[in-house]
């Protein structure tokens, strides 16, 4: 899946042989795990992403963009979205499957990707409730730094002279740790956390929430 996600990414056409054989392959496995269901779900989204949305993702209006899959895709698509929501320990946070049942095993990591696996199911057409949204953005308030210190951020904006940053102090400059049970923050972990808020955010709009 993530050979298919790569060269889709780079270019290369669905109808190219390696990706239909790579699809083809991949429509009879049986994956349970948070990080593959949610790269095989990513791959599929990317390999059937119209040459226009390529072209022009700015003209996608969040979670809009659905997929024309053929139907034998399209349901295996549509299990692994189901397998992906069963797997969650709460609606919006992931584990690994040993951890599953535990609270204090969620990570930020398995949850960015059960999220990424979930952004591309709602672009194939698969409905995701909003109540998975909501708890994305509880699950990440939960591994948020508690006590940060103030500092001044230099915000650039894609095609700006670096030389030109926007300035802001903020009173609380907090990190996000990789579970409830750690104290570090990782700059990882606040990738991880934005990438997953800001998809959060975006899905919460298109609902109209």
């Amino acid at each position: 899946a993530l050979c298919v996600l790569a060269l889709s990414s780079c270019g290369v056409p669905l109808t190219d042989p390696a990706i239909e054989r790579a699809l083809g392959w991949l429509v009879t496995q049986r994956p349970v795990r948070t990080y593959e269901l949610a790269m095989c779900l990513m791959a599929f989204d990317r390999a059937y992403t119209p040459a226009a949305e390529v072209a022009h993702p700015e003209l996608v209006q969040d979670a809009q963009g659905i997929r024309n899959l053929p139907q034998h895709h399209r349901a295996w698509c549509i299990a692994l979205a189901e397998k992906l929501a069963e797997v969650a320990h709460t609606p919006g946070s992931w584990a690994y499957p040993a951890d599953y049942a535990s609270s204090q095993k969620v990570d930020g990591s398995n949850t960015q990707y059960g999220i990424l696996g979930m952004r591309a199911a709602t672009r194939l057409g698969i409905p995701v409730p909003s109540a998975t949204w909501m708890d994305v953005i509880r699950t990440f308030e939960q591994l948020r730094e508690p006590r940060a210190p103030g500092a001044t951020l230099e915000l650039v904006r894609e095609g700006t002279p670096l030389d030109t940053p926007l300035r802001v102090n903020v009173r609380s400059a907090a990190g996000f740790s990789y579970s409830k049970v750690e104290f570090t923050t990782w700059a990882s972990m606040a990738c991880a956390a934005i990438a997953s808020l800001t998809l959060a955010r975006h899905a919460l709009r298109a609902a109209g929430s």
